[in-house]
């Protein structure tokens, strides 16, 4: 008999589920009936299941919409006085209602909605996968809303997880978000390595195109400095970056060019719109890019240069050049002094600049080696079986 009242319960809810358009009332009835304290719990868990199986079918099949909305908004209120015994199926209801939002582009509210499951419970295993898929959804969806400070926060709890991973399509996704993330945090250098190495690795070859188009973008907004430069070199090496819009612009930089606002007219007009936006000083990230660069140019040829003439040589005035140099100063992407009685800066060799950086890469990697060759001899086995594990 029991069992009789258990199929009874389920095949209910599959009923009312299936039409959820003319059916709203007797699903809200249903599921406040399941979810009272008299109901045993397995009968009203299996129920449950059945029902926000029914209603993610509608969804699917893109019918009965506000029905179903109504449906889950419904559950989701009622179930919170028990919503330890009902997890599973709770996040199953977010999940699906978190696809009505986002079919509607109100991306905060579906990653509201995701971001109320309990991924750290102590009452059920959460699949680490499944944590890792969530996280990155979330960061997605605050990605299309354009806060990258939220997106950031959920892409960095996916990126605790990632090695843990070995699903290749969610990999993907997360080296995606990531470079977006980057990129719309100014984090541009990051940003600009991370869309080059998914220009090798991305199946379609348009998409594998727009993410080389994006990297040599995110180069040129980068901070001027030893890094860019070497990123600059890496690009232009690469013969797919020669048939590029942008190509002129990378050109011009990477050869340390003084470069001029009306060279960069094409470029500029292929830009996104969150890069067109204005840094603190109210100068655009181009243009104060540029300025950079054209800061790092001049090293070339002059050993030193009054500030004033700086200024008319990169067009800013006398103390935003002075500001600029001792900025780049100070973050040692450029080498020099600045001797503010006579309103001089006098510039270091910058070709030394970067063999010194140059050098402090080559001693970490020489480091990196003495440390693994050092593990090999203490523990050959160790180290042979994880060779065996990447190759």
């Amino acid at each position: 008999m029991a069992s009789s009242g258990q199929d009874a319960l389920r095949d209910e809810a599959v009923r009312l589920s299936a039409a959820p358009a003319s059916n709203v009332g007797a699903l809200t009835s249903l599921t406040s009936k399941l979810l009272d304290e008299s109901t045993l719990l397995m009968p009203a868990k299996q129920a449950l299941d059945a029902m926000i199986n029914g209603l993610r079918s509608s969804v699917q099949a893109h019918r009965d919409i506000p029905e179903v909305e109504k449906v889950l908004a419904h559950y989701l209120q009622a179930s919170e006085t028990r919503s330890v015994a009902f997890e599973d199926v709770t996040c199953r209801a977010r999940e699906v209602l978190a696809d009505i939002l986002e079919s509607r582009e109100a991306w905060v509210d579906a990653a509201r909605v995701l971001a109320a499951i309990p991924l750290e419970s102590s009452h059920r295993h959460v699949e680490t996968e499944y944590k890792f898929h969530i996280y990155l959804r979330i960061g997605a969806l605050y990605l299309e809303e354009e806060d990258a400070g939220m997106a950031e926060t959920y892409v960095s709890r996916a990126s605790m997880i990632a090695h843990e991973v070995n699903n290749t399509e969610l990999q993907f996704k997360f080296k995606v978000q990531a470079a977006r993330v980057n990129d719309a945090k100014r984090k541009y250098l990051q940003a600009s390595q991370r869309y080059l190495d998914l220009s090798y690795t991305i199946p379609d070859e348009e998409a594998r195109q727009a993410a080389l188009s994006q990297a040599v973008t995110c180069a040129v907004l980068a901070p001027a400095g030893p890094r860019r430069s070497r990123l600059l070199a890496t690009l232009f090496k690469d013969e797919r970056t020669h048939a590029l819009p942008q190509f002129h612009t990378l050109e011009a930089m990477h050869l340390q060019r003084i470069v001029r606002s009306e060279d960069l007219a094409k470029f500029a007009a292929g830009l996104a719109e969150h890069h067109k936006a204005r840094t603190a000083d109210g100068s655009t990230v181009l243009e104060k890019a540029v300025v950079e660069h054209n800061m790092l140019s001049a090293t070339r040829v002059y050993d030193n240069i009054t500030l004033e003439e700086l200024g008319r040589l990169v067009n800013v005035s006398t103390e935003q050049a002075e500001h600029t140099v001792a900025q780049m100063i100070a973050d040692g992407r450029l080498s020099g002094q600045i001797n503010q009685l006579e309103g001089r800066v006098t510039f270091a060799d910058a070709e030394h600049l970067v063999q010194d950086w140059d050098a402090a890469i080559a001693a970490l990697c020489a480091h990196v080696n003495g440390l693994v060759e050092e593990i090999g001899h203490n523990h050959a086995d160790w180290l042979a079986a994880r060779a065996v594990a990447t190759s």
